[in-house]
């Protein structure tokens, strides 16, 4: 007797200090709830559907008992090619009771024609964020990039460029490798402001590609952070910067002031002959910009086209002048004609008398 219950102390000795295991039945809903702590290991894990008013919850996470978010499904499986079953994550307010659909992804056999949807559950593009209607500058309604009020001290080049951020567009069945056809770019400047403080100021470059190789991805125009953009250059200095040839149908440069002051009755019309001596000393007209000063500041269309208009007015009133003083001379040449005409009248009637 002795002996047997030793032998049963031994038993239950080693049952405590082996592993217990926990098995369900699969095949039927099993009533009750777990409380287990520590880390958990299983070949799989699967949830089971629960039909809200948010779609079908396999996994729910509350807070003191009220329901936080639910991970489901947003439809049911209808039997029917295998339709529904799109992944969702679904939002509650502070009292348990349901918002909307926080994320939402379509499902689809090669996931080419999918939707990716952020605040929405009908996304109608491969991403869709759901913003505000009237547009309000929140939180909500941006996309962001970058890491902003990071601290710590680190060397930094002022004005040189210290990384960026990329938005890549692929091209399709390209014969080079993962080519990039087309590039936008927000690339960071240091300066530095008041008590050396690091201000980063910030470009948008866009750059394209000939599909040939991926060195081929050229940056065309750049939008400085002042305002000033470029256009095959990456330094503009005004407002608009194109280095080549512009092509269009239309261009309209709007100024204030015009040169009609030429035909003021007060305005001095400087004559042919001081034109003359000016043009022979400067090789140009007075008022009119020099080769040497085109070469430096190059042309300001409106400006020249102001004084190209001065230029033709001034041209119109010398035509008049000289329209006046060629009809005075026609007339005095018809007068002259006249009393010689009748000069030769008179002489012819002497020769007669004398005969």
């Amino acid at each position: 007797m002795r002996s047997l219950l030793l032998a049963t102390a031994c038993v239950l000795s080693l049952a405590a200090q082996a592993q217990t295991y926990v098995q369900l039945n699969p095949s039927a809903a099993q009533s009750g709830s777990t409380n287990i702590t520590g880390t958990h290991t299983a070949g799989s894990f699967w949830g089971s559907q629960t039909t809200t008013n948010a779609g079908n919850t396999h996994f729910g996470l509350t807070e003191a008992g009220v329901t936080r978010w639910g991970i489901g499904t947003f439809q049911a499986e209808n039997g029917t090619n295998l339709v529904g079953s799109d992944f969702a994550v679904f939002g509650y307010d502070n009292t348990g009771a349901y918002i909307g659909t926080a994320l939402y992804i379509q499902r689809n056999t090669d996931f080419t024609a999918m939707g990716f949807g952020t605040g929405i559950s009908t996304p109608v593009s491969f991403l869709q964020l759901k913003m505000p209607a009237n547009g309000a500058s929140t939180a909500n309604s941006t996309l962001t990039f970058g890491y902003p009020n990071d601290q710590g001290n680190t060397n930094v080049a002022v004005g040189a460029v210290t990384g960026g951020y990329n938005i890549d567009f692929n091209t399709w069945r390209d014969v080079q490798p993962n080519q990039i056809g087309a590039r936008i770019r927000a690339e960071r400047l240091n300066n530095y402001g008041a008590n050396n403080g690091l201000i980063q100021s910030m470009d948008l470059a866009f750059s394209t590609s000939d599909g040939g190789s991926q060195a081929s991805l050229l940056e065309r125009m750049r939008i400085k952070s002042n305002g000033y953009i470029g256009i095959g250059t990456t330094n503009p200095q005004s407002l608009l910067a194109v280095k080549g040839t512009i092509t269009c149908q239309q261009v309209t440069v709007t100024q204030t002031g015009w040169s009609d002051f030429v035909f003021d009755p007060g305005y001095h019309l400087p004559s042919l002959d001081s034109v003359a001596a000016f043009s022979a000393r400067f090789h140009h007209l007075p008022g009119v910009p020099s080769q040497a000063d085109l070469d430096k500041t190059g042309i300001n269309l409106g400006a020249m086209a102001k004084v190209q208009m001065q230029k033709i007015e001034e041209l119109t009133l010398y035509q008049e002048d000289a329209d006046k003083k060629i009809s005075k001379l026609q007339q005095e040449n018809a007068d002259l004609k006249a009393e010689l005409a009748g000069l030769k009248a008179a002489v012819q009637r002497l020769e007669a008398a004398k005969n």
